[in-house]
């Protein structure tokens, strides 16, 4: 065995061509794979976390029946935030609860009008529970006023900035139509492309009375303390609820987002069938430059058997070649991998002149960043190297199979 080491290492140094071309396609391949699963991490990780800390929060309280409807918005299926906030903030875990109400409406400036999401907060709760407050520049709509927060998108195309009145015109509980001048006092630049796109933000109060809701929320949205299961809490929030005799629902953010979760999904089965192909070409390199390496070296393969070396040694030293190729491959790999995914983690990229108002279907801003997973590292590797042998045996056997007289010959 060390005899073949050393032929090994001398045919691979021997060859700087044929080895660049095998150890190249594999590490070409190992970098996508790492670069592909680094940016899919990003957005699903990145994506998660604005929709929890923009929209859904840890968990949330509904009335029975509202969650199946929910695309429709009902407001005549509301809950009392009074009776159910004291019960949900007793409930081990919970670290802070805040009601909203959720409508549809068209927000007028001039001649402008332009459909929206509206959202009646309570300026002195909603900061504790999600992010909002963090990314507006102004502030929230005080209780009892007729202000607003608008997204920065939806402030630009309308022109709107803060100090401006704009209308928002809805329909109430009982479906009457409703008209609502608001001043807006804040704009908010969120890394959410939904809340900047064509959200609008409202006082809770004045918006409840405004649509017929006598102080009732569409939903409770719930923070949970850190490190603590949504799953586990839900139990935990039903029960408390069902003994308070409350009649309501608790959805997790994983069912808020189930959307998005089979959205990421495909993305991740799109995303592997990328890197198979990769890899595959990979391989193909591999077997290709194996073959060449077998016909280029007829004569010396023929000598080798002449001396006595048996078919099995000499698929043992193809092997040990496409070995050592490979493990190089891999390191190198992995590490150029990880070099540009510093990159791609500590900077990102901006995307926003490429893609313009398209619409990613991932709930983030136009920079992309990418991930660490460790585990990529070391399964694309193994992958890798494994590739590399497979792939190198089927040309090293049949180059073993054949006569020295006619290897020799040729």
């Amino acid at each position: 065995m060390p005899f073949l080491v050393k032929i090994a290492a001398r045919n691979i140094v021997r060859n700087p061509r044929r080895t660049l071309l095998t150890f190249g396609s594999l590490a070409v391949g190992i970098i996508t794979l790492i670069i592909v699963d680094s940016l899919l991490g990003g957005f699903t990780s990145k994506s998660l976390q604005n929709i929890i800390d923009y929209e859904t929060g840890d968990l949330k309280v509904h009335a029975v029946g509202y969650f199946s409807d929910r695309e429709n918005l009902p407001l005549d299926r509301s809950i009392d935030p009074a009776v159910i906030l004291p019960v949900a903030l007793s409930v081990q875990g919970v670290e802070s609860a805040s009601p909203r109400t959720q409508f549809t409406g068209r927000v007028v400036a001039g001649w402008e009008e332009f459909p929206v999401l509206a959202i009646a907060v309570n300026s002195d709760r909603d900061g504790d529970v999600l992010r909002l407050a963090d990314d507006v520049d102004g502030r929230l709509p005080r209780p009892g006023t007729n202000e607003a927060v608008i997204g920065a998108n939806l402030s630009t195309l309308l022109g709107l900035e803060v100090g401006d009145v704009a209308t928002i015109v809805t329909r109430t509980r009982d479906h009457a139509i409703q008209a609502m001048d608001l001043t807006i006092v804040g704009v908010a630049s969120t890394p959410n492309p939904n809340v900047n796109r064509n959200h609008i933000y409202l006082a809770f109060d004045t918006t409840a009375s405004a649509l017929g809701m006598a102080g009732r929320a569409t939903e409770i949205v719930v923070r949970l303390a850190p490190g603590v299961s949504a799953e586990a809490a839900k139990l935990r929030l039903e029960r408390a609820l069902t003994d308070s005799g409350v009649a309501a629902e608790v959805v997790t953010w994983k069912e808020s987002a189930a959307d998005f979760l089979a959205l990421a999904q495909t993305g991740s089965a799109t995303d592997l069938m990328l890197v198979a192909a990769i890899f595959l070409i990979a391989i193909v390199g591999v077997t290709n430059t194996t073959l060449l390496g077998a016909l280029e070296r007829k004569r010396e393969i023929g000598t080798m058997q002449a001396m006595g070396l048996r078919q099995s040694e000499i698929v043992r030293l193809f092997l040990l070649e496409s070995a050592g190729i490979g493990i190089l491959a891999t390191i190198a790999g992995s590490v150029l991998g990880a070099a540009v995914n510093v990159y791609l983690v500590e900077v990102g990229i901006d995307v926003s002149s490429m893609l313009g108002d398209i619409d990613l279907g991932f709930p983030i801003d136009n920079v992309i960043r990418g991930t660490w997973n460790p585990a990529t590292y070391i399964w694309g590797a193994a992958a890798g190297f494994a590739s590399c042998l497979v792939s190198s045996y089927i040309p090293a056997r049949q180059a073993a199979r054949q006569h020295p007289a006619v290897m020799m010959r040729q």
